[in-house]
């Protein structure tokens, strides 16, 4: 078990003719064995029937052996030397033989890779590891960290939402985020659709003029690195938004056009400069694809 290759396979080729087709022959006249063996040129041989004639071609070595050959030694100046491997049943006369031996990895013949990119953290800054050309992009190992983030919205209905995303983040990241445009919404006594025309009715009531909107989305999310400074996030969870319409009356009837309530979700990019701990955000937000809303964020790696 010293030697460090090994032998995956041996076997007659029944179609294979160049050991017929061109013989060899050994000092007493018979046609030879021929072994093709499928390794490094490196390798020597020997046979307790000696062999006849070896033959270098490209990527495998053809030896001929007389017939009746039962064992065959390798050697190889590094890996070690194979003695008697046997041959089951011994070659015959004039037929063609595969040989094929499975090499060590030399790692040493590898190209170099230089140091990788990544982040080194300690008690006040991260420092950038710079990389020389060769080397092979990875994202490092990195502790577990406690971030906050501050985020606003905006849209159409010309009413900025605020809010904050808090996690934890390393090569992934996991976080809870909450939003709301601060404002609450009337008691509602029924539903209208986009013309403020309720169920059932056929004309819309009077009304005063006056919308009230009301928005909150609670989600729970997750990071992943794409880049060593760029991550892609996601989240899902309940969002409401509510548009209700005044009455003359005094009474609120709440839109079910522009009003979504349920699901929520959004999508985005979170990019984190380098040689500091403060990130920046931009997504997209929906409340059960009806309701869309776009997000930017600024927020800090403890």
């Amino acid at each position: 078990m010293a030697q460090q290759f090994d032998v995956t396979r041996f076997r007659q080729l029944p179609h294979d003719l160049s050991a017929s087709v061109s013989p060899v022959t050994d000092l007493n006249g018979n046609g030879c064995a021929l072994v093709k063996v499928v390794g490094s040129s490196a390798f020597a041989f020997s046979s307790p029937l000696g062999i006849v004639k070896r033959e270098d071609h490209t990527g495998e070595i053809w030896l001929y052996l007389p017939k009746g050959s039962r064992r065959i030694t390798l050697k190889h100046p590094r890996w070690g030397v194979w003695r008697d491997y046997p041959f089951s049943p011994p070659l015959k006369e004039k037929c063609t033989y595969e040989l094929v031996i499975k090499q060590p990895i030399e790692f040493s013949s590898l190209p170099p890779l230089g140091k990788p990119i990544g982040f080194r953290f300690n008690h006040t800054f991260d420092e950038r590891i710079e990389n020389p050309p060769h080397a092979i992009p990875y994202i490092p190992t990195l502790p577990w960290r406690p971030f906050g983030m501050a985020i606003g919205g905006f849209t159409n209905w010309h009413q900025p939402t605020i809010g904050m995303r808090i996690g934890i983040l390393r090569q992934h990241g996991f976080y809870l985020s909450i939003q709301s445009d601060l404002h609450t919404i009337p008691s509602t006594e029924g539903d209208c659709n986009r013309y403020g025309i309720p169920p059932g009715q056929a004309l819309a009531p009077y009304d005063t003029g006056k919308k009230r909107h009301g928005r909150y989305t609670l989600m729970a999310g997750a990071m992943h690195p794409i880049l060593p400074n760029l991550y892609i996030h996601e989240a899902f969870g309940y969002g409401n938004h509510t548009v209700a319409w005044e009455k003359v009356n005094g009474t609120w009837l709440r839109n079910t056009y522009y009003s979504a309530n349920g699901w929520c979700a959004e999508a985005g990019f979170i990019f984190r400069p380098n040689k500091n701990r403060w990130i920046v955000s931009t997504s997209i937000q929906t409340i059960t694809a009806t309701y869309w809303e776009g997000t930017i964020g600024v927020g800090y790696v403890f």
